[in-house]
């Protein structure tokens, strides 16, 4: 039951996040579920409106396997609205994950091919790989 359920000696070196962990970790373990864990890859700068794709490495500790899903975010040149392509109109063609790759290629003519995209000096945006265990 989880009225019982003990917080064990915490030194104070224990971060909020490390406690975070710690909980989430348990309550995977706890409930009998896969735990679903998250990378954060960051596209770093991309020319969208002259260049339609871009590869990101994740690494090698996540396989294919475990791998559930992608989410991904784009930041536009001004760095005051974030866009998710899978909800814009004719954003993405694809996004894929190929080896330890992230592939995201943007649709031509599409809504991110213009200038409000061409920024070489900002961080376009993130990927969230998110996985099992």
């Amino acid at each position: 039951m989880l009225m019982n359920f003990k917080v064990p000696f915490f030194q104070p070196q224990i971060t909020t996040i490390g406690l975070f962990e710690w909980f989430r970790d348990f309550m995977g373990r706890w409930s009998g579920s896969d735990l679903i864990k998250a990378r954060v890859v960051h596209i770093d700068t991309w020319n969208m409106d002259t260049t339609n794709s871009i590869t990101r490495d994740f690494g090698k500790e996540i396989t294919l396997g475990q791998i559930v899903g992608i989410t991904v975010s784009i930041t536009n040149d001004t760095q005051d609205k974030r866009y998710d392509p899978s909800l814009v109109e004719n954003g993405f063609t694809e996004a894929r994950v190929e080896g330890t790759d992230v592939i995201l290629i943007r649709k031509t003519g599409g809504f991110f091919d213009n200038a409000d995209f061409n920024s070489t000096t900002i961080s376009r945006g993130d990927i969230i790989i998110w996985y099992t265990t």
